[in-house]
Parts: structure tokens; sequence; C-alpha cells
């Protein structure tokens, strides 16, 4: 089982590293295993989001969908123009071990004005993290964003705690210049 948690924490990692991308909505979305509720928020509530950073939170729920993973909920909630908070519940079945794991997955999602900035604020951040990888991956929200591999690309990873039936893990990634923070807990039963 705690291999499944390990797989299962790695995919979401590596899919909050691909995230950077884009997303056509400016709404808040919930859906659930039952039935997807939409809540619309009117566009004049919100603040005028970065357009790229928008395309980015629709293409990660493009790629979390596409997944073999049931999403059991989604939200969204703007923080500024060039920053928004991602919540999302996984819940994935091994027939093998008959067990279901549960993920918790938080991302926060920032755009920088330069690489530079965002370069300097991921310093800021990955205190006690350990560098992951500088390799971008193939697929990628950003890349399905913009079309083309990031220039910039750096993922940290600290696991927070390991065990048998339990996981928690966060990881810090620049992607050219935007930074997502992601923060996840997985566990079966």
């Amino acid at each position: 089982m705690n291999r499944c948690i390990a797989l299962l924490f790695v995919s979401i990692i590596v899919l909050a590293s691909v995230f950077v991308s884009g997303c056509t909505s400016q709404s808040n979305q919930t859906s659930t295993s039952t039935a997807t509720t939409v809540n619309q928020t009117s566009t004049s509530t919100l603040p005028a989001v970065n357009q790229t950073l928008s395309t980015i939170v629709g293409k990660l729920h493009d790629i979390l969908a596409e997944s073999s993973t049931a999403m059991t909920a989604w939200n969204v909630t703007w923080t500024d123009a060039n920053t928004v908070k991602v919540d999302v519940a996984i819940q994935q079945y091994n027939a093998s071990a008959h067990a279901t794991t549960h993920a918790n997955a938080n991302y926060t999602i920032k755009r920088f004005n330069t690489v530079n900035e965002a370069a300097n604020y991921l310093n800021s951040q990955v205190s006690g993290y350990k560098l992951d990888s500088t390799a971008s991956p193939n697929d990628s929200a950003y890349i399905r964003a913009t079309g083309h591999k990031p220039s910039t690309y750096e993922r940290w990873m600290k696991i927070n705690e390991n065990r048998r039936d339990y996981a928690d893990v966060s990881s810090v990634t620049q992607t050219d210049n935007f930074v997502v923070s992601l923060h996840d807990i997985a566990y079966t039963g």
C-alpha cells in the first residue's frame, strides 16, 4: 500500500510541476464522484486575472481529469490577479491491494513578472527541501498552454511523513515565471 501512496504522490507532484499552463475559465468549480456541480462566479466579482495563469488552472484540471484517478473535489480560489489556490481531492482504487487511496492536494500557483523574480521567490521557499529535478516533463499544463517547454525548470521536494498507509509530501516548482507550491497528503483506507 505504501507503494501505491508513493506512486500517487509522484503522480500528483509531477502533475503539479506540469500544470503551469493555462485555463480559459474564471470560475470556481466543485466536482464530486456522484455528480458535477459548477459554481460560476461572475467575472465582475473576480480580480482581473492573468490569462495565462487562468489557462494553467484549466490545464491542471484537464490533466487530473485525464488521469486514471477519480477527482472528488475541485475548488479554485483567486487570491489576486497573479495568485490562485487550487484544492483537489482524488481517489484511486487499487484492486490488487483491495484498498482505496485518497489524496488531498493543495496547490498555490503564483505568476511573476520575470523569471528572476520567480527564482528569488523559489529560493526563499525551499529551506529544508531537496532539489528533485531540473528537467522539465515532456508534457505539462505549461507546455499545453504555451506550446513550448520552459527555459527554466526546478522542482524541490520535502517528505514530511511517510508511513505504510500515509504520506505527506510538499514541493515547490519553478516553471519560467511561475512558481507552484504543492502540499499533498495521501492515505489508504
